[in-house]
């Protein structure tokens, strides 16, 4: 009975430090990853103790408006700071297995390239899945959430030849431009392209004055609307929909096989 007892408490001794090093290692590994992460081109983190502008709009000048009047640039501190959560127990097992089952990180903000200047997305939540331990670190799958202010959409989408004042709400977006001197405002639908790698700008409408005009009256002044690459975004992350509300666009993003190397410092 006696050594019975002994060997009971040597188990649960074991079960204890087993325990701890398996949470003791998570927690070493989030933390590494956010490192890795923050150091990464491209991720923009807030400094201790100071925000960051997450409108993605370096430069000074008027910043535009949503259809509340409230602006665009949806506040100039970021969304919560950079943090990874790694998902499953116990995590000893996964490391040995080479794959970690779930990680949740969420960036304050990530620029993208274009070949019209820098898209600020922000506030992004994303999930991945079936994630390699071993560099590149690719994951098998990825789900994200994230925003792109107007104060950053405006002057990407003025850079890459769309006239007037671009502002959005929730009745969707919205052009301000001048039609043989009166002014006209052009209802806008922003879509991802096939591949979820451009933004698509179609008009679906126009009016002046209360009243509805054709809008061949609008592409003879304004001509066509340019789409927009998302070169920037890493390899095998595509945009599958995009919503509007008074600070901007919501984004839904998908990846496949997207490897962790892109973001290598």
């Amino acid at each position: 009975m006696r050594t019975l007892r002994r060997l009971f408490v040597v188990l649960v001794v074991v079960a204890v430090l087993l325990v701890v090093a398996d949470r003791a290692t998570d927690h070493f590994l989030e933390r590494g990853i956010e490192d890795s992460l923050a150091a990464a081109p491209g991720v923009v983190t807030p400094a201790p103790g100071s925000d960051v502008d997450t409108s993605g709009d370096p430069t000074s000048g008027p910043v535009p408006t949503g259809d509340d009047g409230s602006s665009g640039a949806g506040g100039s501190s970021v969304s919560g700071d950079l943090s990874v959560q790694v998902e499953g127990l116990p995590l000893l097992t996964q490391l040995l297995a080479g794959e970690l089952d779930s990680l949740r990180v969420h960036l304050p903000a990530y620029d993208v390239d274009t070949e019209y200047g820098t898209l600020r997305v922000s506030d992004i939540d994303a999930h991945l899945t079936g994630v390699d331990t071993s560099a590149p670190h690719t994951t098998r799958d990825l789900t994200a959430t994230a925003a792109i202010t107007t104060r950053s959409l405006a002057p990407l989408a003025s850079a890459a030849g769309v006239p007037g004042t671009l502002t959005t709400g929730d009745e969707g977006v919205t052009l301000s431009l001048d039609v043989l001197g009166q002014q006209a405002t052009v209802t806008v639908t922003i879509s991802p392209d096939e591949g979820g790698r451009s933004l698509v700008l179609t008009p679906t409408s126009a009016s002046m004055a209360g009243l509805d005009v054709p809008l061949d009256l609008v592409r003879v002044v304004a001509g066509g609307l340019p789409t927009i690459p998302l070169d920037g975004l890493p390899e095998g992350i595509r945009v599958t929909e995009l919503g509007s509300g008074p600070e901007g666009l919501s984004v839904d993003l998908i990846g496949q096989e997207v490897s962790f190397g892109e973001f290598a410092s």
